[in-house]
C-alpha cells in the first residue's frame, strides 16, 4: 500500500469518526425529550404535558439546526484536506468535544429559560465551536495540509461559523440589562441569525464563492 493511499484512508478514518460523533450529539438532543407521565390518562392531561415539553422541543430544533450547520461546514472543509498531522486531529477532537457538550447545554438552557446564565453557557458553547471551526481551517491552510480552498471561501465559512455564537452571546449579554420578566422574552432575538447568513451569502457570492453547495 502507498503512502497516499495509507494517508486517505486515515483522512477517512477521521471524517468517519467525526460523522458518528455529530451523529451521536444529534442523537441525544432527541433523547433529551422524555416521554412525560401522564398522572390521568386523558386528552386534556396529554396536551398539558406537551405544551410543558414545548421549550424542550423548541431546544432540539434550534440545537439541531445550529449542529448541522457545523457539520456541513466540517464536511465542506474536510473536502479540501489532502493530508493531516497531530496538531489537526487534536483541533478536531477539541471540535468534537464541544459539539457533544451541545445536548447538556441546550437542555439545561431550555429547562430553565428563565435564567440567565443557562443561556450564557449554551452560548459559549455555541461560540466555541464556532472558533475551533476557525483554528482549523486556518491551521490547514497555513500547514499545507489543503488543496483547493481559496482565501474568499475559507473567510465564508469562517464568518458563517462564527454568525451563530457571535449573535448568541451578544443576546446573552443583553439579557443581563433587562428585568427579570422581560428575560425568555429577549431569546427571540435569536431569530435574527438568519439575517447574517443572508448578507454574507450575497457578499461572497459577490467574491465569486460557490454559496450554492455549502
Amino acid at each position: 500500500m502507498s503512502h497516499h493511499t495509507k494517508k486517505q484512508k486515515q483522512l477517512e478514518r477521521i471524517i468517519l469518526f467525526t460523522d458518528a460523533v455529530f451523529a451521536i450529539a444529534i442523537t441525544l438532543l432527541a433523547i433529551e425529550i422524555k416521554i412525560p407521565e401522564l398522572h390521568q390518562i386523558n386528552e386534556y392531561e396529554s396536551i398539558n404535558s406537551f405544551l410543558i415539553l414545548i421549550p424542550r422541543l423548541i431546544g432540539f430544533v434550534t440545537s439541531f439546526l445550529v449542529i448541522g450547520i457545523y457539520w456541513i461546514a466540517h464536511h465542506k472543509i474536510f473536502s479540501f484536506v489532502t493530508d493531516y498531522d497531530r496538531k489537526l486531529l487534536w483541533l478536531n477532537l477539541f471540535l468534537l468535544m464541544f459539539v457533544v457538550l451541545m445536548p447538556f447545554t441546550t437542555g439545561f438552557f431550555f429547562e430553565y429559560t428563565r435564567l440567565r446564565f443557562p443561556f450564557l453557557l449554551y452560548s459559549l458553547n455555541i461560540l466555541t465551536i464556532g472558533y475551533f471551526q476557525a483554528r482549523i481551517i486556518k491551521y490547514i491552510s497555513k500547514a499545507a495540509l489543503s488543496e483547493g480552498m481559496n482565501i474568499w471561501l475559507s473567510r465564508y465559512i469562517i464568518s458563517r461559523g462564527f454568525v451563530p455564537g457571535i449573535i448568541f452571546i451578544v443576546v446573552a449579554i443583553f439579557q443581563y440589562l433587562l428585568p427579570d420578566a422581560y428575560v425568555a422574552i429577549s431569546r427571540t432575538a435569536m431569530m435574527i441569525t438568519i439575517i447574517p447568513f443572508i448578507v454574507l451569502k450575497k457578499y461572497f457570492a459577490k467574491k465569486g464563492v460557490d454559496v450554492k453547495n455549502y
